[in-house]
């Protein structure tokens, strides 16, 4: 007979990595794979717009003519173009990163919708995926209605109002729709707000590091280029408006 059974008793196992991913509530099924078709679904659209985009930065060249109202439409539809071609290969990127991070199996599958899956693990490139891919969308069609303005005005002004109206309320009725299916987020805008303050959390944390900053300089210097045009066209304007 053992005399001492506490010797005999079978060593507790070690857990393996990641054990506690296998965990999961009554209802909670992987949804790794719901969250790696929606990325892709996201992606090959905003593909398709940057691709796009990137025709119409070159299709309306300025002008030294150009008149003051002609050449502030051409610098806003040039802007609104370039915003929606970096916003949508941002969205690209993105997508492809969130694409990775799930299919190396370093996270919590288990949820009760790909949605919160997402928004637990990769909250950053879903955010980065949906904000930027609409604002990309948007600056789209409204660099489409300034186009329209500018192209058919001389020629007949109903019509260029007309297709102004209609391209830019189909931009809001987008957002209209894009904010109704919103589900943990009230409004677009309050996705954004989210999603800057997530890249403010990953950026303190010392993640991204220098590379982030020469991004946020550029943007400033960008920034302050587009505005200083901006004045300048401004005031031939208000010049040109007096003189007549």
């Amino acid at each position: 007979t053992n005399k001492n059974p506490q010797r005999m008793a079978p060593k507790p196992k070690p857990s393996p990595p990641h054990a506690d991913q296998d965990r999961r509530d009554e209802g909670e099924v992987s949804r790794t794979n719901e969250a790696i078709s929606f990325l892709g679904s996201e992606r090959t659209p905003a593909a398709l717009l940057a691709g796009a985009t990137l025709s119409m930065l070159y299709a309306f060249p300025l002008q030294a003519e150009d008149p003051p109202h002609l050449a502030i439409a051409k610098r806003v539809y040039i802007l609104l173009s370039c915003l929606a071609f970096c916003n949508e290969i941002i969205a690209v990127f993105a997508a492809s990163l969130g694409i990775a991070r799930l299919i190396g199996n370093e996270h919590n599958p288990y949820a009760r919708s790909a949605l919160v899956m997402m928004l637990r693990e990769c909250r950053l490139y879903f955010l980065a995926v949906r904000a930027h891919f609409l604002t990309g969308l948007l600056c789209f069609a409204c660099a489409l209605s300034i186009r329209m303005w500018a192209t058919y005005y001389d020629g007949c002004v109903l019509m260029a109002r007309a297709m102004t109206c209609l391209l830019a309320g189909a931009a809001l009725f987008m957002l209209a729709l894009f904010n109704h299916s919103l589900i943990h987020f009230h409004s677009f805008g309050e996705m954004w707000v989210q999603y800057i303050r997530e890249l403010f959390r990953v950026f303190s944390n010392g993640v991204i590091g220098p590379i982030a900053v020469g991004a946020f300089l550029l943007f400033t210097v960008a920034a302050f280029d587009i505005v200083t045009v901006c004045f300048a066209l401004s005031r031939a304007v208000l010049a040109s408006t007096l003189q007549t």
